[in-house]
C-alpha cells in the first residue's frame, strides 16, 4: 500500500516544481486499487500527480471520495474528472451539494463545493450518496456519518450554511465521512478536515472496517481554533487510538507541536509531494 499527497498546504522539503495550496488530496494504492481521497481547491493535484509520474493513476482511478462539501477539498474534482479516461464513481454523503459560508470576515465568503452536480456529471462524475458505513471496495470501508461519541460539539464558528449571511445556519458537518484502509500493518485511516472531531473520525473508521488497530491516521485535524486543553487531549486520546498519525492541512501549528510532543517520530507533517508506505518504515 502506498498514500501520495497530491494537494496540501506546504511544500517545505518538496522537489520545487509541486503546487502547494490551502487544500487536501491523497492518492491511494492499495489492493490493486487506485482511490482518491479528496481533490484540493483548484487543479494543482494534477499537476502534481504528472509531476511525479503518477498521471496514469490518476487517470484510472476506482473512485474518488470527498470527505466534505468544502471548496478545499472538492474544488479540483473537475480538472480530475477531465483527467480521467473513463467515468468515475465519486462517493458523498447527503449534503454535499449545499451552499456554505464563511463569516470570518467582515465580507462573507462562499466555501461551499465551486461546481453544480449536472456540471460534473457531464464531466465524468457518477456521483454515489453514501448513508451508512459500508465496504466500498475490497478492503476500503467508508464510516457513514461520524458520531459525535467522545467529541459532543461539531464545526467552527463562522463556518455556516447557507448561500448569504441573513439566512445561515451552523453548520454541524452531517456530510462529513471518513476512510479506512485495511492493511497488514492495522488500518490507514483518512480524513478531510474532522469537524466532526479526530477523534470521533478514528472511532468512526474503526467501527465501520471491524474495529482492528489503527497504524496510521491521515489528514486535517482541525485544531487551529482550538484551546490547548482540548488539542493536548484529542493528542493524548489519538495517542492511545493509533500509532503514528500523519497531519497538516487545517490542523494548526500549536496543535500540530503538541502532537508531535506525544508522538515523537511517529508524527509526520503533511506536504505536497509527500509518500507513504505501509509497513515497519516511513519515508519521504
Amino acid at each position: 500500500m502506498e498514500v501520495i499527497v497530491l494537494a496540501e498546504n506546504e511544500t517545505i522539503g518538496a522537489p520545487p516544481h509541486l503546487i502547494g495550496e490551502h487544500g487536501l488530496s491523497l492518492l491511494v494504492l492499495a489492493h490493486g486499487r487506485r482511490v482518491l481521497f479528496d481533490t484540493g481547491a483548484t487543479g494543482a493535484l494534477v499537476s502534481n500527480a504528472k509531476a511525479l509520474g503518477l498521471e496514469d493513476d490518476l487517470a484510472q482511478l476506482d473512485a474518488i471520495i470527498v470527505s466534505h462539501g468544502h471548496y478545499d477539498h472538492a474544488g479540483g474534482l473537475a480538472a480530475v474528472l477531465d483527467h480521467a479516461r473513463r467515468p468515475t464513481l465519486v462517493h458523498v454523503r447527503h449534503g454535499f451539494f449545499k451552499s456554505r459560508l464563511s463569516l470570518r470576515t467582515e465580507v462573507p465568503r462562499a466555501i461551499g463545493v465551486p461546481f453544480e452536480r449536472r456540471f460534473l456529471e457531464a464531466h465524468g462524475a457518477r456521483f454515489i450518496q453514501e448513508s451508512d458505513s459500508r465496504e466500498i471496495l475490497p478492503g476500503f470501508w467508508l464510516t457513514g456519518e461520524i458520531p459525535l461519541r467522545e467529541e459532543t460539539a461539531a464545526g467552527e464558528a463562522g463556518l455556516m450554511l447557507g448561500a448569504a449571511r441573513d439566512h445561515a445556519a451552523a453548520d454541524h458537518f452531517t456530510d462529513e465521512h471518513a476512510l479506512a484502509v485495511r492493511t497488514e500493518q492495522g488500518l490507514v485511516v483518512l480524513v478531510g478536515c474532522s469537524h466532526r472531531g479526530l477523534v470521533n473520525s478514528i472511532l468512526a473508521a474503526k467501527a465501520a472496517a471491524g474495529d482492528g488497530a489503527v497504524d496510521i491516521v491521515f489528514g486535517g485535524a482541525h485544531l487551529r481554533s482550538a484551546n490547548n486543553a482540548h488539542i493536548g487531549w484529542a493528542a493524548r486520546r489519538a495517542h492511545e487510538l493509533t500509532a503514528q498519525v500523519a497531519l497538516g492541512h487545517c490542523t494548526g501549528k500549536d496543535a500540530e507541536g503538541q502532537f508531535a510532543q506525544i508522538f515523537v517520530d511517529r508524527f509526520h507533517r503533511l506536504r505536497s509531494g509527500w509518500r507513504w508506505q505501509d509497513g515497519p518504515s516511513v519515508r519521504a
